[in-house]
Protein backbone atom coordinates (compact mmCIF):
# COMPACT_ATOMS: atom_id res chain seq x y z
CA UNK A 1 0.00 0.00 0.00
CA UNK A 2 1.48 3.42 -0.99
CA UNK A 3 2.74 6.05 1.86
CA UNK A 4 -0.24 8.19 1.15
CA UNK A 5 -3.02 5.67 1.31
CA UNK A 6 -1.59 4.42 4.45
CA UNK A 7 -1.61 8.32 6.50
CA UNK A 8 -5.27 8.95 4.94
CA UNK A 9 -5.84 5.63 6.75
CA UNK A 10 -4.61 6.49 9.57
CA UNK A 11 -6.26 9.86 9.62
CA UNK A 12 -9.68 8.41 9.00
CA UNK A 13 -9.23 6.19 11.35
CA UNK A 14 -8.70 8.34 14.32
CA UNK A 15 -10.96 11.50 12.87
CA UNK A 16 -13.78 8.75 12.83
CA UNK A 17 -14.03 8.20 16.88
CA UNK A 18 -13.89 12.15 17.17
CA UNK A 19 -16.71 12.59 15.03
CA UNK A 20 -19.24 9.92 16.27
CA UNK A 21 -18.01 11.59 20.21
CA UNK A 22 -19.15 14.76 18.76
CA UNK A 23 -22.17 13.47 17.08
CA UNK A 24 -23.51 10.94 19.97
CA UNK A 25 -24.99 12.71 22.55
CA UNK A 26 -24.20 9.37 24.53
CA UNK A 27 -20.25 10.42 24.34
CA UNK A 28 -20.97 13.90 26.05
CA UNK A 29 -20.65 14.18 29.77
CA UNK A 30 -22.71 16.39 32.06
CA UNK A 31 -22.95 20.17 32.15
CA UNK A 32 -21.34 22.12 35.09
CA UNK A 33 -22.51 24.67 37.03
CA UNK A 34 -19.72 26.78 38.47
CA UNK A 35 -19.42 29.28 40.81
CA UNK A 36 -22.00 30.84 42.83
CA UNK A 37 -21.84 34.17 43.24
CA UNK A 38 -25.25 35.89 45.47
CA UNK A 39 -26.75 39.51 43.52
CA UNK A 40 -29.59 41.38 44.83
CA UNK A 41 -32.28 41.09 42.34
CA UNK A 42 -34.47 44.28 41.01
CA UNK A 43 -37.34 42.57 43.31
CA UNK A 44 -35.26 42.61 46.58
CA UNK A 45 -34.41 38.93 46.71
CA UNK A 46 -30.86 37.75 47.32
CA UNK A 47 -30.18 35.61 44.02
CA UNK A 48 -27.55 33.88 42.71
CA UNK A 49 -25.06 34.37 39.44
CA UNK A 50 -23.98 30.97 37.86
CA UNK A 51 -22.14 30.23 34.77
CA UNK A 52 -23.63 26.91 33.95
CA UNK A 53 -20.92 25.11 31.17
CA UNK A 54 -22.00 22.97 28.22
CA UNK A 55 -20.56 20.75 26.77
CA UNK A 56 -18.27 21.28 23.63
CA UNK A 57 -17.12 17.82 23.27
CA UNK A 58 -13.28 18.81 21.54
CA UNK A 59 -13.51 22.47 21.44
CA UNK A 60 -14.02 25.04 24.50
CA UNK A 61 -17.51 24.09 26.49
CA UNK A 62 -20.46 26.82 25.95
CA UNK A 63 -20.77 29.10 28.71
CA UNK A 64 -24.19 30.89 29.73
CA UNK A 65 -24.65 33.11 32.37
CA UNK A 66 -27.85 31.98 34.38
CA UNK A 67 -29.61 33.57 37.07
CA UNK A 68 -31.53 32.17 40.03
CA UNK A 69 -33.87 33.96 42.44
CA UNK A 70 -33.82 32.89 46.25
CA UNK A 71 -35.85 29.95 45.40
CA UNK A 72 -33.31 28.66 43.19
CA UNK A 73 -35.48 29.04 40.11
CA UNK A 74 -34.23 29.96 36.82
CA UNK A 75 -34.63 33.30 36.34
CA UNK A 76 -32.88 34.70 33.47
CA UNK A 77 -29.92 33.71 31.39
CA UNK A 78 -27.72 34.81 28.20
CA UNK A 79 -26.56 33.54 24.98
CA UNK A 80 -23.50 31.13 24.86
CA UNK A 81 -20.06 32.35 24.91
CA UNK A 82 -16.31 31.38 25.97
CA UNK A 83 -15.18 32.58 28.35
CA UNK A 84 -17.25 34.20 30.59
CA UNK A 85 -16.62 36.00 33.83
CA UNK A 86 -18.92 37.58 36.93
CA UNK A 87 -17.34 40.55 38.32
CA UNK A 88 -18.72 42.47 40.95
CA UNK A 89 -18.43 46.01 41.80
CA UNK A 90 -19.21 45.91 45.44
CA UNK A 91 -21.36 43.02 47.82
CA UNK A 92 -23.84 41.60 45.33
CA UNK A 93 -23.52 43.93 43.05
CA UNK A 94 -22.60 41.86 39.83
CA UNK A 95 -22.67 41.59 36.43
CA UNK A 96 -21.31 38.54 33.91
CA UNK A 97 -18.53 40.26 30.58
CA UNK A 98 -18.34 38.22 27.71
CA UNK A 99 -14.97 38.00 26.77
CA UNK A 100 -15.11 37.38 23.09
CA UNK A 101 -17.77 40.01 22.37
CA UNK A 102 -16.40 42.48 24.76
CA UNK A 103 -19.81 43.44 26.43
CA UNK A 104 -21.45 43.49 29.74
CA UNK A 105 -23.84 40.56 30.98
CA UNK A 106 -26.91 41.96 33.37
CA UNK A 107 -29.68 41.06 34.78
CA UNK A 108 -32.71 42.79 33.53
CA UNK A 109 -36.42 41.26 34.42
CA UNK A 110 -38.17 42.85 31.41
CA UNK A 111 -40.03 39.23 30.82
CA UNK A 112 -42.05 37.73 33.22
CA UNK A 113 -39.87 34.43 33.65
CA UNK A 114 -39.91 31.37 36.21
CA UNK A 115 -37.73 28.41 34.94
CA UNK A 116 -36.54 25.41 36.66
CA UNK A 117 -35.36 24.67 40.06
CA UNK A 118 -31.87 24.73 39.30
CA UNK A 119 -28.94 23.22 41.97
CA UNK A 120 -26.07 21.23 41.41
CA UNK A 121 -27.91 18.24 41.52
CA UNK A 122 -31.27 19.50 39.55
CA UNK A 123 -29.58 20.42 35.58
CA UNK A 124 -29.80 16.85 33.96
CA UNK A 125 -31.39 17.50 30.45
CA UNK A 126 -31.95 21.24 31.41
CA UNK A 127 -31.84 22.91 27.57
CA UNK A 128 -32.10 26.50 26.76
CA UNK A 129 -32.80 26.98 23.12
CA UNK A 130 -30.83 28.05 20.53
CA UNK A 131 -27.17 29.19 21.77
CA UNK A 132 -27.98 33.11 21.03
CA UNK A 133 -31.37 32.88 22.66
CA UNK A 134 -31.94 34.87 25.66
CA UNK A 135 -33.92 35.53 28.84
CA UNK A 136 -33.72 38.70 30.71
CA UNK A 137 -30.09 39.51 30.14
CA UNK A 138 -29.45 43.07 28.19
CA UNK A 139 -25.55 43.62 27.09
CA UNK A 140 -24.43 46.91 27.10
CA UNK A 141 -20.35 48.02 26.29
CA UNK A 142 -18.39 47.71 29.31
CA UNK A 143 -16.35 50.81 31.63
CA UNK A 144 -12.92 50.32 31.99
CA UNK A 145 -13.15 49.19 35.02
CA UNK A 146 -15.40 46.49 34.11
CA UNK A 147 -13.24 45.59 31.30
CA UNK A 148 -9.69 45.78 33.68
CA UNK A 149 -11.70 43.51 36.59
CA UNK A 150 -13.10 40.70 33.84
CA UNK A 151 -9.38 40.52 32.26
CA UNK A 152 -7.59 40.73 35.60
CA UNK A 153 -9.86 37.94 37.13
CA UNK A 154 -9.37 36.05 34.27
CA UNK A 155 -5.42 36.17 34.42
CA UNK A 156 -5.65 35.66 37.88
CA UNK A 157 -7.05 31.90 36.99
CA UNK A 158 -4.68 31.01 34.40
CA UNK A 159 -1.33 31.85 35.87
CA UNK A 160 0.60 28.79 34.60
CA UNK A 161 -0.97 29.70 31.08
CA UNK A 162 0.44 32.96 31.39
CA UNK A 163 3.91 31.68 32.31
CA UNK A 164 3.59 29.74 29.30
CA UNK A 165 1.91 32.45 26.75
CA UNK A 166 5.06 34.56 28.07
CA UNK A 167 7.70 32.57 27.55
CA UNK A 168 6.30 31.49 23.52
CA UNK A 169 6.23 35.05 23.22
CA UNK A 170 10.29 35.62 24.19
CA UNK A 171 10.88 32.60 22.34
CA UNK A 172 9.52 34.01 18.95
CA UNK A 173 11.61 37.49 19.64
CA UNK A 174 14.53 35.23 20.05
CA UNK A 175 14.00 33.28 16.50
CA UNK A 176 13.26 36.92 15.11
CA UNK A 177 16.58 37.95 16.40
CA UNK A 178 18.67 34.84 15.62
CA UNK A 179 16.94 35.18 12.38
CA UNK A 180 18.36 38.72 11.75
CA UNK A 181 21.98 37.95 13.07
CA UNK A 182 22.17 35.16 10.77
CA UNK A 183 19.82 35.01 7.66
CA UNK A 184 19.97 39.13 6.71
CA UNK A 185 23.39 40.54 5.04
CA UNK A 186 25.57 37.70 6.18
CA UNK A 187 26.61 36.71 2.06
CA UNK A 188 25.04 33.08 2.84
CA UNK A 189 24.12 31.90 -0.06
CA UNK A 190 20.01 31.60 -1.35
CA UNK A 191 19.65 27.78 -0.36
CA UNK A 192 20.89 28.46 2.89
CA UNK A 193 18.88 31.36 3.43
CA UNK A 194 15.64 29.99 2.86
CA UNK A 195 16.21 26.95 4.91
CA UNK A 196 17.16 29.36 7.34
CA UNK A 197 13.79 31.41 6.77
CA UNK A 198 11.58 28.21 6.52
CA UNK A 199 12.57 26.69 9.89
CA UNK A 200 12.40 29.97 11.27
CA UNK A 201 9.15 31.12 9.90
CA UNK A 202 7.64 27.53 10.77
CA UNK A 203 8.83 27.32 14.41
CA UNK A 204 7.52 31.04 15.16
CA UNK A 205 3.78 29.44 13.93
CA UNK A 206 4.07 26.20 15.34
CA UNK A 207 4.92 28.99 18.87
CA UNK A 208 2.00 30.82 17.87
CA UNK A 209 -0.62 28.14 17.44
CA UNK A 210 0.56 26.48 21.06
CA UNK A 211 0.63 29.54 22.63
CA UNK A 212 -3.21 30.28 21.20
CA UNK A 213 -4.29 26.86 22.94
CA UNK A 214 -5.59 28.46 26.01
CA UNK A 215 -7.88 30.56 23.97
CA UNK A 216 -9.43 28.34 21.86
CA UNK A 217 -10.59 25.82 24.80
CA UNK A 218 -11.84 28.72 26.50
CA UNK A 219 -9.24 29.37 29.69
CA UNK A 220 -8.57 32.57 28.66
CA UNK A 221 -9.76 35.95 26.49
CA UNK A 222 -7.70 37.02 23.64
CA UNK A 223 -6.97 40.16 25.48
CA UNK A 224 -5.13 38.64 28.09
CA UNK A 225 -3.41 36.30 25.58
CA UNK A 226 -2.42 38.84 23.60
CA UNK A 227 -0.77 41.22 26.17
CA UNK A 228 1.53 37.98 27.56
CA UNK A 229 2.59 37.46 24.28
CA UNK A 230 3.43 40.91 23.51
CA UNK A 231 4.82 40.75 27.25
CA UNK A 232 7.15 38.41 26.58
CA UNK A 233 8.55 39.57 23.24
CA UNK A 234 9.31 42.76 24.93
CA UNK A 235 11.63 41.67 27.54
CA UNK A 236 13.51 39.87 25.16
CA UNK A 237 13.36 43.03 22.82
CA UNK A 238 14.47 45.16 25.80
CA UNK A 239 17.42 42.89 26.96
CA UNK A 240 18.62 43.14 23.37
CA UNK A 241 18.87 46.83 23.51
CA UNK A 242 20.33 46.99 26.81
CA UNK A 243 22.99 44.54 25.62
CA UNK A 244 23.80 46.35 22.37
CA UNK A 245 23.51 49.59 24.70
CA UNK A 246 26.39 48.33 27.25
CA UNK A 247 28.28 46.75 24.76
CA UNK A 248 28.89 50.27 22.59
CA UNK A 249 29.27 52.06 25.46
CA UNK A 250 32.12 49.70 26.59
CA UNK A 251 33.49 50.63 23.21
CA UNK A 252 33.75 53.83 23.43
CA UNK A 253 36.65 54.20 25.73
CA UNK A 254 39.13 52.03 23.56
CA UNK A 255 38.40 54.11 20.62
CA UNK A 256 39.50 57.38 22.31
Amino acid sequence: MPPVCRVLLWAIAIALPLTMAHVDPSFSRAPILAGVIPVDLPDGQVGEMRLFHGDGVIVADPVRLIVLDATGHLVGYSHESFPVSIICSEARKCVGYDHPNGVILKFVPTTKFLGPVISDELFAGLWFGPRNSTMNIRTRAPTWPEFAAANLQMAEGSQTDLVFIVVAGACMALLALVLKAFAVGRGLGFFVQLVLWIVALGLELALLLFSFWPVYIGAMGEFVWLISLCSGALCIVVLWLAFRFFRRSHRQPAQV
